[in-house]
């Protein structure tokens, strides 16, 4: 029986939508194929209808639109004046100790920049390419608050950082300060 187009479309959503939490979450070599098909209740073989490796469904993940970059994006496409002031409220809600589980759940770049940096060059090149993203919407968004693409490197990595080692802390409180740290340099980054 041939599936339509849109069945498989649906299909290829439904495999990339379950796998990505569950990359996020145990990372790349934890989930296998067998295991990432049954959570989506999805027979093995139908995987490689739409993938040709777990490698190419991981690069398929990290070029979505998701997380930090998405709310960014979503923003910066809205530039109006005082949108900077929205900007830092979006970052200053990404590393709230309070909405650490959240972000968890949405963003790549906070929760796999270690399997990316042990992965093939191509999942590699897709994590840069996000960490790019990143950097080219805050220098849109902050155009006039910071200084040159060095400024929004730094934010970019202060905002992912703090997420990923506030996840790391062995306390909440060491993980709460380590957020704080963070958003408070991003204050300053962008201030007059």
């Amino acid at each position: 029986m041939r599936y339509t187009k849109e069945h498989k479309a649906e299909t290829r959503h439904r495999i990339l939508e379950t796998a990505a939490p569950l990359f996020r979450r145990r990372g790349f070599n934890a989930v296998s194929v067998n295991q990432l098909m049954s959570a989506a209740d999805l027979t093995r073989g139908g995987f490689y209808a739409h993938f040709d490796s777990k490698d190419s469904l991981i690069e398929a993940i990290l070029t979505r639109d998701a997380g930090l970059v998405k709310m960014l994006r979503d923003r910066v496409e809205d530039l109006e004046e005082g949108t900077e002031t929205d900007l830092l409220k979006i970052l200053q809600d990404y590393l709230n100790p309070d909405n650490l589980d959240e972000i968890i759940e949405g963003c790549p770049l906070a929760t796999m920049p270690v399997d990316a940096a042990r992965a093939a060059p191509n999942i590699k090149a897709a994590y840069g390419n996000r960490l790019s993203a990143l950097v080219n919407q805050l220098e849109k968004g902050f155009d006039d608050k910071i200084e040159d693409t060095d400024d929004a490197i730094a934010i970019a990595i202060l905002a992912v950082g703090g997420v990923l080692f506030a996840r790391a802390s062995a306390s909440n409180e060491d993980g709460e300060k380590i957020q704080a740290a963070c958003i408070r340099q991003i204050e300053k980054l962008v201030s007059d």
